[in-house]
């Protein structure tokens, strides 16, 4: 075993680029944002635990969460951005300054720090400055407060008994106080309110709590050539909509979440290996008679580690690397260009900074095409014919038909007007139809010359009108730029329920608006992977208590501010459907699903064990809710499903009755009627 001092070395970390960071003395210490090891306490040459899989020099280089998350990092091995659209700017301390991030619209949290490198402000970009964060700390550089508002802060107080810290931790949330008190030993978390931490059953010998259904994985586990993954599946006695979820995957033997994985048609499972950068499948995976069988994934599907695929309404969604990139709504958003262009299909994505290229067959259907990365350029050209017809792209985007064209020898250049700009090598002597790299005209060894080429460019444009009923005090249906919105207005602006779709298809919310915000309980639905959002809003942004869905898995569950999860109720319980009694989660605390003795089912927030904040519950009748919950009522905004009529119900309720406005959905999904409600009846229609 390695020495206790090998560890303590590792605890301690300050670099010209890197925030101040002691474990040993201040572990409650914030930081602007977790992509180092250190920042998840992890020690040793970490490769991977649970989602995450770090570099070498212990940086955090994909999450295997939402699709997966690659995070790119510059020269000086600070984190620049992610395949999500992060993006993160530093000041001239070297300390992340700004964090811009996607959540319901583009939003930027901007970071302060003492001349000691300890952060002591986090300021969000919205007008209120209610959850703007402040740090206070002591003469150790501990943090002794982190201060929101005067009903929501955190105190924390030190005690050093030898070796072990002892942390009193007065959380204040919405002027409710919860003490907890936590014990470190040499930097190491080992009890929680005199708990020890029971839900890890070992400590490894580097100092990681540990445990045997998700170990850390070493760099030192993995072998120089033939890391083998395999998969078990294990057949449930209830349906399940997604086997993956039944799925147990491992790396060399020892089980991992850190990879991605998809389930396809026929029974199939395909994973990423990253380390001959090939995706592999296997057939009949989750067959039920392969039930509890440790299975290898050796057949090949996609050699290369890039696939374009085809999911419908003529989107594309790029996997790079087990990360996917999609053009999703704000940050993302037009970021992934996909062309055809004689038979090739053309990709770029802005995140991932590469063009990739794939030719196809057009009597072929196929939904998915690996691709080839031009390596050390993002410019290519195609020869259309064995004249001198071709077109270039840059970056995914034809060259525009301004650009004149001339050899050099057998080489292409293309002319910004007198400047060369582009250079085509053997253009002349190229393959018709084949892909061919370029690059920028290099003045010190290229020639010029000149004649014609050109290219064709499009422009649109977009209005915004009420275009069906009141938009203005009444019940109306608005086109945006973006969206179309049907739901109650006042003062010209929705207020109550609505219905928000976007034009692009990227997704849609239906939910309460104030002032023309999301704000309230309300559900967006991603329509690239249909995942989901259940839960609280605020000035349009994820913010209360919340849970995310795909399928019937869900993803997260908690408590989020600013449309950041910033307090995990997912327990891990919850995660591996352990059942204790007819609870599977935590059904006192937390979040948890409860089976009913007569088959009704809640899935959602607990408090002292009373349904509480947001939750679904479905009656043995098929009937179900889903919405604003205050101890164990269903009171306040939310969705009423009844199943012997198919027909939906959107809006205010008092203890799961309609009360206040709303709107009811016939069985095909057209609005039957619409307006005030009392004791379930309609008393004035819109």
């Amino acid at each position: 075993m390695k020495k206790l001092s090998f560890i303590t070395l590792v605890l301690f970390i300050t670099t010209g680029f890197a925030q101040k960071i002691d474990l040993i003395n201040a572990p409650k210490n914030p930081v602007a944002y977790n992509y180092k090891k250190e920042h998840f306490d992890l020690k040793g040459p970490v490769y991977s635990f649970k989602n995450k899989v770090f570099s070498k020099a212990g940086l955090l280089i994909f999450d295997n969460v939402f699709g997966g998350n690659s995070f790119y990092y510059d020269a000086n091995g600070r984190l620049t951005h992610t395949s999500e659209g992060n993006e993160f700017k530093y000041g001239s301390n070297g300390y992340i300054e700004s964090y811009t991030y996607a959540s319901l619209g583009i939003k930027t949290t901007q970071y302060f720090y003492n001349d000691k490198g300890l952060l002591v402000a986090e300021k969000f970009d919205k007008a209120s400055k209610t959850n703007d964060y402040e740090y206070t700390y002591d003469s150790q550089d501990r943090v002794i407060k982190s201060y929101r508002n005067d009903n929501n802060y955190t105190t924390y107080a030190y005690e050093k008994r030898g070796d072990d810290l002892i942390i009193q931790e007065n959380d204040v949330r919405d002027g409710l106080a919860t003490l907890k008190t936590l014990k470190y030993t040499k930097g190491i978390q080992v009890s929680y309110d005199d708990v020890l931490m029971s839900t890890y059953n070992k400590m490894d010998a580097y100092g990681n709590w540990t445990k045997d259904y998700s170990p850390v994985i070493f760099y030192d586990d993995l072998k120089s050539n033939g890391n083998v993954f395999t998969m078990i599946y294990t057949k449930q006695n209830n349906y399940t909509i997604d086997k993956l979820m039944d799925c147990e995957f491992f790396l060399n033997g020892k089980q991992t979440d850190a990879i991605y994985r998809r389930s396809s048609k026929a029974n199939e499972v395909i994973i990423y290996n990253p380390f001959d950068e090939k995706y592999y499948i296997i057939k009949n995976a989750v067959d039920d008679s392969r039930s509890g069988q440790v299975q290898a994934f050796t057949e090949v599907i996609i050699s290369t580690p890039t696939y374009l695929e085809f999911i419908e309404s003529s989107s594309y969604k790029l996997v790079h690397r087990g990360a996917e990139y999609q053009n999703n709504l704000y940050l993302r958003s037009g970021s992934l260009v996909v062309r055809t262009y004689q038979n090739n299909y053309i990709v770029y994505d802005k995140f991932a900074d590469k063009t990739f290229f794939a030719p196809y067959d057009p009597d072929e259907n196929f939904n998915i095409y690996g691709l080839k990365n031009v390596e050390g350029t993002n410019i290519i050209y195609i020869r259309k014919n064995k004249e001198n017809g071709f077109i270039a792209f840059d970056r995914g985007k034809p060259v525009e038909s301004t650009y004149t064209f001339g050899y050099d020898g057998n080489d292409g250049v293309l002319y910004n007007g007198q400047t060369p700009e582009y250079y085509l090598p053997q253009l002349k002597t190229s393959s018709v139809g084949v892909v061919h790299p370029g690059r920028k005209y290099n003045a010190s060894t290229d020639k010029r010359a000149g004649t014609d080429y050109s290219n064709t460019a499009t422009s649109t444009s977009s209005t915004s009108a009420c275009i069906t009923g009141n938009c203005t005090e009444g019940f109306g249906e608005i086109k945006t730029q973006h969206a179309t919105l049907t739901g109650f207005f006042s003062g010209g602006k929705a207020n109550g329920y609505g219905k928000e779709v976007y034009s692009d298809g990227t997704g849609y919310y239906q939910g309460e608006f104030v002032s023309g915000e999301r704000h309230g309980f309300g559900m967006y639905t991603w329509n690239s992977d249909q995942s989901y959002y259940i839960g609280q809003w605020k000035e349009g942004q994820l913010h209360g208590y919340g849970y995310l869905k795909k399928g019937t898995q869900v993803l997260q569950a908690g408590y989020y501010e600013n449309g950041k999860l910033t307090r995990n109720l997912l327990s891990q319980d919850y995660i591996n459907q352990r059942a204790v009694g007819n609870c599977i989660g935590d059904c006192q605390n937390g979040f948890g699903y409860y089976q009913f003795s007569n088959n009704d089912k809640y899935v959602g927030f607990f408090t002292n064990g009373q349904f509480n904040h947001i939750g679904a519950y479905t009656w043995v009748s098929g009937d179900v809710f889903i919405g604003n919950i205050r101890n164990s009522e269903f009171s306040g905004q939310g969705i009423l499903y009844y199943k012997s009529l198919m027909t939906t119900y959107y809006g205010n309720l008092s203890n799961a009755t309609r009360q206040g406005m709303g709107v009811y959905y016939n069985k095909s999904g057209n609005i039957e009627s619409k307006g005030y409600w009392d004791k379930g009846i309609l008393k004035t229609s819109f």
